[in-house]
This record gives C-alpha cells, sequence and structure tokens, in this order.
C-alpha cells in the first residue's frame, strides 16, 4: 500500500515526497509519510478479511497558503484514490521556520 501512496501523491510534491524522514538540507515545499499501523482483519466465522491502515502524510512549505494549498491537493487526490479512504484529519503547526500540515487517514484494502 505504501508504494500505491506515493505513486498517487508524489507528483503533487513533484517527486518531493519521502517514507518517514527528509533529508535535513532539502528545500521546501515536500511531503513526508508514514505508516501509522498496518491492521489485518478477519470476521469471526467468514471469510471476510480485509487489511486496515492508517498514514500521516506531512506538508512542509515555506509559507502559509502554499502549505494549505498542497493540503487541498492531497484531500482531493485521496478521494480519488482507487481504495477506500477515511478518517481524514488534518492538522497545522509551524517548525523550524517551515509551516508544517499534517494529514492523517485510513485506507481500507
Amino acid at each position: 500500500m505504501q508504494t500505491k501512496i506515493y505513486a498517487h501523491l508524489k507528483d503533487i510534491f513533484k517527486g518531493k515526497l519521502y517514507p518517514s524522514l527528509a533529508n535535513q538540507d532539502e528545500k521546501p515545499p515536500f511531503g513526508v509519510y508514514d505508516v501509522i499501523y498496518e491492521n489485518d482483519k478477519q470476521g469471526i466465522g467468514v471469510y471476510a478479511y480485509t487489511i486496515e491502515y492508517q498514514f500521516s502524510v506531512s506538508i512542509y512549505a515555506k509559507t502559509y497558503g502554499e502549505a494549505v494549498s498542497l493540503k487541498k491537493e492531497v484531500k482531493k487526490a485521496l478521494r480519488e484514490f482507487e481504495y477506500i479512504v477515511f478518517d481524514i484529519n488534518t492538522r497545522e503547526m509551524y517548525e523550524s521556520e517551515l509551516f508544517r500540515q499534517m494529514i492523517d487517514f485510513k485506507i481500507k484494502e
């Protein structure tokens, strides 16, 4: 699922989307994604089997406007993803002279 998320979102960041950590000298804007959890679920007495993932995508930009614009693009892309995306939550913060928008979401496979 991680490679599918990367492939689906990388163009928004012009390829500057990284797993877990970006280089310290990376120039904004860029994104970092993490897998928070992967949960295998199997129904009792039935053959239903699903995998639920929770991801976090952090957007780093020089300006607040640029960070918010990228957040909107990511949320739009998530609504168009091939799997069900739900529980989309966002937060914003300022750190190390960069504006950060954080998007947490879940996917069922």
